[in-house]
């Protein structure tokens, strides 16, 4: 019925850290569109494998997306919320393109449904069990509502550069603020389409979840999507405690864990003394938005005149409101907005730094900006070593 938009980042809209009561980390809106990008672009396979079920992440099937300006199945404006289940105790309509659905979605939809794990395996692993391991999973469910717990890590390396670079620290205070994408979604689908609606925002500008397609096939031998079709249906995001029924999630507050070590005496000296000062380089990032682009626009924006030593420059474009059928991108239950871009095409970009144009010839769509730009960003040397590299956005992707 639902799952996550890619990454449990897309909870969170910004944050800040404090450290030793000075600001180092700004304040930035749409903090999870940044770090989608920097996941997109840095991680290799293996860091999926390993950790992509922990931290919510699989990658969205860039074949699946498709826009329609009127309802539909799939909702209405752009969407990429079709996928197709297992096919072990499922008949899959002969029609059905098993290359248009979204896989990443399936596979974050299997990660927080224990119920998924297939035959046979709830008598090995128990309900209680599941709840004494903290795996995400459904609660309860009854004729009119359904409660999932689910239990999100979010690294903190995953959300600022920050922890990536910083030393071991001794006597010093760090302050996180989080504002976190919280919003509601009321749909009544109907047996033709899913309506076209947007989320109101509790906090935040994201809907971090996705309502997947009405599509056929949609009935599972368990009956699955029969009661959707009939029955208003209300998806919540709420941290720790969910609204409900009142329902109380096995943890009641957040955790935070971060390695402590302990030096005897002389080690502690001797590593104090060969380096008492530390200078730590990290990228902070400042975020700008700019509306009222329509297509085939000529168009420039003054970004800033006060950034000093700017490090590089990410152009994430999205659909405006009156283009997606009336639908924000950012609020809609069937796009994948936050963790992806739309497919917009920017041609003769070109940056001006302090009235000089940065690339020689303006940058175009579609080689330049993929094998001069995207290609090497944020990976491992650049993406220059063969045999050596990460990112998980190719050519096809792009």
């Amino acid at each position: 019925m639902m799952g996550f938009k890619n990454g449990y980042w897309n909870i969170i809209n910004s944050m800040s850290v404090e450290f030793n009561n000075q600001t180092i980390v700004q304040q930035t809106l749409f903090l999870n569109v940044f770090r989608s990008f920097k996941a997109h672009t840095s991680f290799s396979e293996s860091d999926v494998i390993n950790h992509g079920n922990e931290i919510g992440y699989a990658l969205d099937t860039a074949s699946s997306w498709g826009y329609d300006t009127a309802n539909n199945l799939s909702g209405k404006g752009i969407f990429n919320n079709e996928y197709a289940p297992p096919t072990e105790g499922h008949a899959l309509s002969t029609n059905w393109d098993l290359g248009s659905h979204n896989e990443g979605l399936r596979k974050r939809m299997e990660n927080t449904n224990k119920f998924s794990s297939g035959k046979g395996k709830t008598d090995v692993v128990t309900d209680a069990t599941r709840g004494l391991l903290y795996q995400s999973r459904c609660v309860s469910k009854s004729a009119t509502s359904v409660v999932w717990e689910v239990y999100a890590k979010l690294r903190l390396k995953d959300l600022t550069d920050y922890f990536e670079k910083c030393p071991l620290l001794k006597g010093s205070t760090m302050r996180f603020l989080i504002n976190t994408n919280q919003a509601e979604v009321s749909i009544t689908p109907s047996a033709t389409t899913l309506p076209a609606v947007q989320a109101s925002v509790l906090s935040g500008y994201t809907f971090p979840l996705m309502l997947t397609s009405q599509k056929t096939p949609t009935t599972t031998a368990s009956g699955g999507k029969s009661t959707l079709g009939t029955n208003a249906v209300k998806l919540s995001v709420d941290i720790v405690k969910s609204r409900q029924n009142g329902h109380q999630t096995s943890l009641t507050s957040c955790r935070l864990y971060a390695p402590l070590y302990k030096f005897n005496p002389f080690a502690e000296q001797r590593y104090l003394s060969l380096s008492p000062t530390k200078r730590v380089e990290y990228e902070d990032v400042f975020q700008y938005q700019f509306t009222g682009v329509n297509a085939g626009d000529t168009f420039n924006f003054l970004v800033s005149n006060g950034i000093a030593d700017i490090q590089s420059v990410l152009v994430v474009p999205f659909l405006s409101t009156a283009s997606n059928g009336g639908m924000n991108p950012f609020l809609s239950p069937y796009s994948s907005a936050g963790a992806t871009p739309d497919p917009i095409p920017l041609q003769q970009f070109n940056i001006l730094l302090s009235g000089v144009n940065l690339f020689l010839e303006n940058s175009e769509y579609d080689f330049q900006t993929f094998s001069h730009q995207l290609a090497s960003s944020n990976q491992l040397n650049g993406g220059l070593t063969t045999g050596l590299g990460s990112g998980l956005i190719g050519k096809f992707e792009f």
